[in-house]
């Protein structure tokens, strides 16, 4: 189709004029005749487009020929011929084969020329400007368009794009059927007053760059409908275009998170109800135990207390004896008592910035005492000295180091080596670092079999235990946000392990 130029302009008296203003354009310009369509090419860059130096008469039975494809020529030559006709500039946009560049596209602008009157040779003057790139970006849109619009059609929830006055310029089915033709009106008509801030702060943001996600409640489908409303920018060479929203329906997934939610609600009251008897069952055990460790020294001490009322005069050796027996029988009902209160109360730790070495030092050197440790049995505590001040809780660290060191002595049955070992230990991802206090002891070890157990309450391998050491040992820890394990040295004794973390890495 021909294009009219606007306005009705003479032609320059001047072609060269039109020369310099076209280089200055990128553009070529010619000569033409309007009988014969020969054609002379003026300026350098002819031959960048067209393959032909300045100057040159060209035939225009073979240039054109060779230039214009076929289907292009009609519309080029009728636009000579019209300039020819009335003396009206015309444009037209048609493809142009390039020797150097291939197939492109060209605005050819033609008027007629001042300087040759009309019947002789060169009748029309015009100029060809190229436009491949620009039909390229257009095309390149048209199809990202045709793209959208595609995808749109596909998708089952809401899709649409408003230009930056904030109108529809683009509706997917989906959006139609929710919300009728909404092209060319602006988006704050189809919401309430809370629903219009909403919107104009989610666009604003989007215009500024940013992608908004809402969650809201629809208005057309009732309060209980919900939607997930995302806008981002539109975006081209010029800056930002427009705004690209979706809205997903959510209301199913609401009404499972409701569902979900309740759900939980309860199980955490089965789960509830399921602690509580288990701590019934366990105070249960506890108590079985407990009638079952008490009433055998109260049977010791009332058989001692029946010997001595029938003792002989003068039987001293008999009377220490039975003493000892109450005395000790005594003693085990006591720590069993105090376990049993230990293991009971609850534990909250209070964690200060504390040196461990000292609370090591005075924790073994305590335990050795109290149980009464001969000098068959060494001891040793190895210290890394770069370790740091820990967050410790004095007396309940004091309390799972004495339960663990009292477990070692014991199994080693007044002979061997207790080795207290405290380093550095750093997690295999490297974002944890630990205080690793390690207790050895040369022992018999744990049986393979017992492993698994020995942290369950009222486990015990001793027929003097009462099988709460281990799991007051591991509360401790928790409460200090440690681990504690146990296993074998590798040479047939027992080792406990007790990490603690490192403040500096927990914090930062």
């Amino acid at each position: 189709m021909l294009e009219q130029s606007p306005l009705a302009l003479d032609p320059p008296s001047d072609p060269g004029a039109l020369l310099e203003l076209f280089a200055l354009l990128g553009a070529v310009v010619f000569t033409l005749d309007a009988r014969s369509l020969d054609v002379r090419f003026e300026g350098d860059a002819a031959r960048g487009m067209v393959g032909h130096r300045a100057g040159v008469l060209l035939s225009g039975a073979s240039f054109w020929a060779e230039s214009i494809p076929l289907e292009a020529r009609p519309a080029v030559f009728d636009l000579f011929h019209a300039v020819a006709r009335d003396g009206r500039p015309r444009s037209l946009e048609h493809r142009l084969r390039s020797p150097l560049f291939g197939d492109g596209w060209v605005r050819t602008s033609v008027m007629r020329s001042a300087k040759v009157p009309t019947g002789e040779t060169m009748g029309l003057m015009g100029a060809m400007l190229d436009i491949t790139h620009s039909r390229q970006n257009e095309r390149q849109w048209r199809e990202v368009e045709a793209w959208l619009v595609a995808l749109g059609e596909a998708l089952p929830f809401d899709f649409w794009i408003c230009d930056r006055d904030g109108r529809f310029v683009l509706q997917n089915p989906a959006s139609v059927r929710r919300l009728g033709n909404a092209l060319g009106q602006s988006g704050d008509t189809f919401h309430d007053a809370p629903g219009r801030v909403v919107w104009q702060r989610a666009f604003d943001r989007a215009l500024a760059g940013e992608t908004v996600r809402d969650e809201l409640a629809s208005a057309w489908e009732g309060a209980r409908a919900h939607r997930v409303r995302l806008v981002a920018p539109v975006r081209e060479l010029e800056g930002i275009q427009g705004v690209l929203g979706v809205e997903i329906d959510v209301t199913e997934l609401k009404l499972i998170e409701e569902r979900l939610r309740q759900s939980l609600a309860e199980l955490r009251l089965t789960q509830d109800a399921l602690v509580r008897k288990s701590q019934l069952a366990a105070v249960g055990e506890m108590a079985a135990v407990v009638a079952h460790e008490v009433r055998n020294p109260l049977a010791s001490i009332g058989n001692a207390l029946a010997l001595l009322r029938r003792r002989e005069q003068g039987a001293e050796e008999l009377t220490a004896e039975l003493l000892h027996v109450i005395e000790e029988e005594s003693s085990r009902i006591e720590w069993l008592v105090a376990n049993l209160l230990e293991f009971v109360r609850p534990m909250a730790a209070t964690l200060e910035l504390r040196e461990l070495r000292p609370l090591l030092e005075t924790g073994l050197f305590e335990t050795l005492r109290t149980e009464n440790v001969p000098e068959s049995v060494a001891s040793e505590l190895v210290w890394d000295a770069s370790l740091p001040p820990l967050l410790v809780d004095c007396d309940l660290f004091r309390l799972a180091l004495a339960n663990v060191l009292r477990n070692a002595i014991q199994a080693m049955r007044g002979r061997g080596r207790l080795s207290v070992r405290v380093d550095r230990e750093l997690d295999a991802d490297h974002r944890m670092e630990w205080a690793r206090v390690t207790i050895d002891d040369t022992g018999p070890g744990i049986a393979p079999a017992n492993l698994e157990r020995l942290f369950e309450p009222f486990f015990t391998t001793r027929s003097t235990g009462c099988g709460l050491g281990l799991p007051i040992v591991r509360r401790v820890l928790h409460e200090h946000h440690g681990t504690v394990t146990l296993g074998s040295t590798g040479e047939g004794g027992a080792r406990c392990v007790m990490r603690l973390p490192i403040p500096s890495l927990v914090d930062g």
